[in-house]
């Protein structure tokens, strides 16, 4: 009997001290949930009171070291959580001067960008020019049989002597579309000169492709492409700009 006594005794000590036990924990689950509403509520707090102060600061800092993406973010939330304050205020004119000289920088970039370009297309010119002039390129009218000849007036301003240049051109009729010859049934032509035509030395003026095309509506042609190969075995292609940079 005093044994089972003692049992029932040590069962209910167990029971109360689960209980007690379970007690203790949820007590301090809320201790801790407590202790972080409290520090939320404090963050809040301070946030109203010394917000502005340390946003603007940091502010300050982020315009003096030109951290624009950041001085954005931080105006946006100090204006979203103290609107119309002064430090609001004021971190809205950081911005603004920060936009304006954003938009100086990129003015200036795109200013040397655009002299960049412009020194690489003097650069072209000078190179393609430095290499022949074309002076005139033009097509006589279609003769009876709508053969259509065509001429190249040029100067080789290298100083190397041609062996032999190829023209390439394309025919155009009267509202500007690229026709083909009825008999070859093509439109380009590469009309050849053989040299050798020394540096300095102009061509084309008593020279012309006959019945380069056969079309009665051919009334001009294009200059495409000029290829060369000098004396010394090199070459050089003009294709493109390049080709219009020659011809002035």
């Amino acid at each position: 009997m005093e044994k089972k006594r003692n049992s029932i005794i040590l069962s209910v000590f167990g029971v109360v001290f689960v209980v007690m036990l379970i007690l203790l924990l949820n007590a301090n689950s809320k201790n801790n949930e407590l202790e972080r509403t409290v520090q939320a509520q404090t963050a809040t707090i301070n946030e109203l009171k010394n917000g502005t102060e340390r946003r603007i600061d940091e502010i300050r800092a982020l315009f003096k070291n030109k951290q624009f993406k950041e001085l954005y973010s931080v105006t946006a939330e100090l204006s979203q959580n103290h609107p119309g304050s002064k430090e609001a205020n004021e971190a809205e004119g950081y911005v603004s001067q920060a936009q304006a000289e954003e938009a100086a920088i990129l003015a200036k970039q795109k200013a040397e960008a655009q002299r960049q370009k412009e020194l690489a297309e003097r650069s072209s010119v000078d190179k393609a020019r430095s290499i022949i002039r074309v002076s005139r390129v033009f097509t006589d009218n279609p003769n009876s049989a709508g053969g259509v000849d065509f001429h190249v007036i040029w100067q080789n301003t290298t100083v190397k002597t041609i062996k032999y240049i190829v023209f390439t051109v394309v025919p155009y009729n009267s509202v500007n579309d690229a026709v083909m010859c009825t008999i070859r049934h093509e439109s380009e032509y590469r009309g050849q000169v053989t040299g050798p035509i020394a540096p300095g030395q102009w061509y084309g003026k008593n020279y012309q492709w006959e019945c380069a095309w056969y079309n009665n509506t051919i009334v001009r042609a294009e200059l495409k492409q000029i290829d060369i190969q000098y004396m010394d075995g090199t070459t050089e292609q003009l294709s493109g700009q390049d080709v219009k940079y020659v011809q002035y």
